[in-house]
């Protein structure tokens, strides 16, 4: 006969457990695991010579096995006499010391202050198996009878799976004693879950993470702030806010054991999903991983950025994933970027870390040697060269960045991690003593002719279209450039920010800029109605607007002019006139500073059309 509930109030139920129980027999039965499950946890908390009260124990050997390794002061309860009649003679022999009593945790004879510990496996899910308001004021009553029952000091054990609501609860209502709240994870997946020699049964087992919520009793005191923290981590203590943002910490955990089981099954996912993976050293993440799926002729692979790479458009962009995932040709590609503020010794040591984490993530049936793939032999390096905070835009750091062998300074704003606010190339310099016998000083300054923007020359363009440009480099001439980025990436322009595109500023470039001069606008939305609904604006102000798309970009170059003179972008006559201006404007401005040489080089002639 099935042993298993008809109904979920079926689990607070005194003649479900005892009906349960003579039925089972003498087979234990254990919730969630047995005590090497968790006794490594168990025993930061508890001390052998501690009171223990193990409520709701069943035919659990968690007491016995407890009792085995030397906790000695244990008393166990339970609402069913059959269960209790089955621990006393199990255990009267080889454990005459064991105490089983049979008691309602709402309602205990016990002494106040009697324990140290209360340890309860699953007793609370149990009782607290749907949240209606009869099971709500059950679970008061049990918490008060625990805050009656414990010591000062001491400690209520719960592990639970930790269902939203039973989570909220627990937290809230031990908080709002003045007790220090401390969840850490009690049991995590095998690292190997997802290789080959698991049979099909194994594959198809769903585990949810199970929690250990450890409540200290302190004495209440008035205005004293709760203490929220978590151990998800190996023995990392982390602090939080609030309520929220700790369960939030723990729905996190969840969702993600449900994404790996979902991958595991082998299910495609339609979307690209972001993993963040934790050391114990720091509390920012050390690596970050986005999972694409789509077609391939091959079935999986890891692809490593390298540091400093990680802002470019092929790995910072949704679009450029999508691209790279195409190029690799894999079913499944994982794209692994290296954080800041971590050391990457080598490019074996990353592979070396990740080769367990990331077959978690695996499809079915992979092979655990599955290919690494990167851009050169090495992750790079990253050095952090100032640290501050802006009122304005928050914390930033300034770092140098070594790619293809090209040393770089950029400004980052951690607000915006992924895109590289300013940067600049350094070249190496060195400084010859006049005195023979002394060595040469070599150091590093700003290298002027580093263009950092790939639409840069799009840009300097545009100044073609102002008429006798050539002949007043010397002097100032009408030209209105707009490069403003979007601090607030959620909104839908990443270039620039919504209100320097309002109908009333348009109007406002359109008439300072003189008839004969130009606007010129950096635009970058992924929204082609927000696109369209900019250049409709500039329309209305300006009398003609051209534009012209960067590769793998995002970015558009937008020219408005005033003037009424109607170019024909494709007329030969039209490409040859910007062609020819546009080598002597290498000339002419080369003239004025040779510095401009090198990066004078990366002007081309470039596709203009029509807006």
């Amino acid at each position: 006969m099935d042993l298993l509930p008809k109904t979920r109030r079926e689990f607070s139920s005194s003649s479900y457990w005892e009906t349960f129980f003579k039925r089972r027999g003498n087979k234990a039965f254990e919730w969630y695991g047995e005590y090497s499950t968790f006794c490594g946890l168990l025993a930061k908390y508890i001390k052998l010579t501690d009171e223990i009260l193990i409520p709701g124990c069943g035919n659990s050997e968690m007491g016995s096995q407890m009792f085995d390794i030397g906790y000695k002061n244990i008393t166990s309860i339970d609402i069913s006499s059959n269960v209790i009649n089955q621990m006393t003679q199990k255990n009267i022999k080889s454990r005459p010391d064991l105490k089983f009593l049979e008691m309602d945790l709402f309602n205990t004879s016990f002494n106040d202050n009697e324990f140290n510990v209360i340890l309860d496996k699953g007793t609370l899910d149990a009782v607290y198996s749907e949240d209606t308001e009869e099971n709500r004021l059950k679970v008061d009553n049990m918490f008060k009878e625990i805050v009656r029952l414990l010591r000062l000091g001491g400690r209520y054990i719960c592990i639970s799976l930790a269902q939203q609501f039973i989570a909220e609860k627990i937290i809230k209502y031990f908080s709002n004693e003045g007790w220090l709240t401390r969840v850490c994870l009690a049991q995590k997946d095998e690292e190997d879950d997802s290789s080959s020699d698991k049979n099909e049964d194994d594959k198809k087992l769903f585990n949810m993470p199970i929690f250990m919520f450890v409540l200290t009793k302190f004495k209440k005191l008035p205005n004293s702030k709760p203490i929220f923290e978590s151990s998800f981590f190996e023995s990392k203590i982390e602090r939080h806010d609030s309520v929220s943002d700790l369960l939030s910490a723990i729905t996190d955990l969840q969702n993600y054991a449900l994404v790996k089981q979902n991958l595991r099954q082998g299910k495609t996912l339609e979307d690209q999903l972001c993993v963040t993976l934790y050391n114990s050293s720091l509390s920012s993440p050390r690596y970050t991983i986005y999972v694409v799926d789509g077609r391939g002729n091959r079935k999986f692979a890891i692809f490593i950025v390298p540091q400093g790479r990680e802002t470019e458009w092929m790995f910072s962009t949704y679009e450029g994933r999508k691209q790279l995932h195409k190029s690799c040709n894999y079913e499944r590609l994982l794209i692994v970027l290296l954080n800041r503020f971590h050391e990457y010794p080598s490019l074996d040591l990353v592979k070396k870390e990740l080769s367990s984490k990331v077959l978690q993530l695996a499809p079915p049936n992979v092979d655990k040697q599955s290919p690494f793939l990167t851009l050169g032999e090495s992750v790079s390096v990253r050095s952090k060269q100032y640290e501050g905070r802006s009122e304005l835009s928050g914390g930033f750091v300034v770092e140098d960045v070594q790619i293809d062998n090209k040393l770089f300074r950029r400004l980052i704003f951690y607000n915006r991690p992924e895109v590289v606010q300013s940067e600049v190339l350094l070249k190496k310099v060195v400084k010859r003593s006049k005195k023979k016998h002394q060595k040469p000083v070599e150091s590093y300054e700003v290298d002027h002719a580093h263009m950092t923007c790939s639409y840069y020359p799009s840009v300097i363009a545009g100044l073609l279209f102002v008429q006798d440009f050539l002949n007043k480099l010397d002097e100032k001439f009408d030209v209105l450039i707009l490069d403003v980025d979007n601090k607030d990436h959620t909104l839908p322009f990443s270039s620039p920010p919504t209100a320097f595109i309002e109908d009333q500023l348009i109007h406002s470039y359109a008439q300072i800029v003189s008839q004969d001069g130009v606007f010129i606008l950096n635009l970058a939305t992924r929204c082609q109605e927000n696109r369209d609904m900019v250049i409709t604006r500039l329309k209305k102000h300006f009398q003609r607007v051209y534009y012209t798309c960067v590769d793998e970009q995002i970015n558009e170059i937008v020219y408005c002019l005033p003037t009424k003179l109607k170019l024909d972008t494709n007329n030969e006559d039209f490409i040859k006139f910007i062609k020819n201006n546009l080598e002597e404007f290498k000339k002419r401005l080369q003239t004025i500073d040779n510095q401009y040489k090198k990066p004078l080089e990366e002007l081309k002639l470039i596709n203009i059309k029509s807006a």
